[in-house]
């Protein structure tokens, strides 16, 4: 299973109607009572940018439901529910999923909207989910980021943290300004036929990405409650902020390795040059020097 659990349809095809559900949970866990709930909104931003509101059903569960049929765009449709409890309270949730054409590449160059950019940050996205996924085999296994956090945590979050990785190794030594492209750009293996393969650099900015994430899911343990002794014991889950500690400080070894032996490359250790003393008259070689170190080239 993948990493956490949640209840809604993420995947949908383009045309396909999408069954979203939305749900409320009190400081108990528990769904919230449908008899509390007066009326439910939900609010449809589609991938380019346009916003749509529907009402939506109050099941008998507490959930909210909508039948969703403006599927005709690729990509990620962000959603929030409004519900409106009988004391006037208005409480949000978010129940995000993504379109795609199973059909059609889903990022084909010679299309009239393709997004180099956000190709770049898919080829990222999904090779640093795969080091995330399958990683609790269920919902009461896991930890805290389950049910109500993976509506918004997801692969699709993880383009968030792609800058960080870029700061990181354009701050290690030789400093560079290298961009997006540099590490996901595809490289044409075959000239003839066009067809392509991962770029080489990608390694290094899955694993920089990799890094921000996992800072990320260490911050989201910092505030868990002091268990509670007596005849109700509560959960302690203080315990993942040390072991996703661990899993980072083996993972940053393994980013320094590739990082440093990368940007050898960029210090020209390769380019010597072969100094000329002439004080008594006469050429004589003088010991070599390194060019270019500490500078970046880009």
């Amino acid at each position: 299973m993948a990493l956490g659990y949640d209840r809604e349809q993420n995947v949908v095809s383009v045309g396909d109607t999408a069954d979203l559900y939305a749900y409320l949970y009190d400081r108990d866990d528990a769904p919230v009572d449908p008899d509390d709930l007066v009326m439910v909104d939900f609010t449809i931003q589609k991938p380019d940018g346009t916003k749509v509101t529907e009402p939506g059903q109050i099941q008998e569960d507490g959930s909210g439901y909508l039948l969703f049929l403006e599927t005709d765009q690729r990509g990620e449709y962000t959603v929030v529910a409004k519900f409106t409890f009988i004391d006037g309270q208005i409480r949000s949730t978010r129940t995000d999923f993504e379109v795609h054409d199973p059909f059609t590449a889903e990022y084909d160059p010679s299309a009239p909207d393709y997004d180099a950019e956000a190709h770049y940050e898919s080829i990222i996205s999904e090779r640093v989910w795969k080091k995330l996924n399958d990683l609790f085999d269920s919902a009461d296994g896991g930890p805290w980021m389950m049910d109500m956090t993976m509506n918004v945590f997801s692969d699709s979050r993880i383009a968030d943290f792609i800058p960080e990785a870029l700061f990181d190794i354009n701050v290690y030594m030789p400093p560079t300004e290298f961009s997006l492209d540099t590490f996901a750009r595809p490289v044409v293996a075959d000239l003839t036929t066009g067809k392509q393969k991962p770029n080489p650099n990608l390694t290094v900015i899955v694993q920089g990405t990799f890094l921000a994430v996992v800072r990320h899911l260490m911050r989201t343990y910092t505030e868990q409650p002091t268990p509670a002794g007596g005849q109700v014991t509560y959960e302690d889950r203080r315990d993942y902020l040390q072991r996703w500690g661990t899993i980072y400080q083996i993972e940053n070894e393994f980013f320094q390795h590739l990082v440093k032996n990368w940007k050898r490359q960029f210090m020209g250790l390769h380019e010597s040059k072969n100094l000329v003393s002439s004080k008594a008259g006469r050429l004589m070689p003088a010991p070599l020097r390194s060019r270019n170190i500490g500078r970046g080239y880009y």
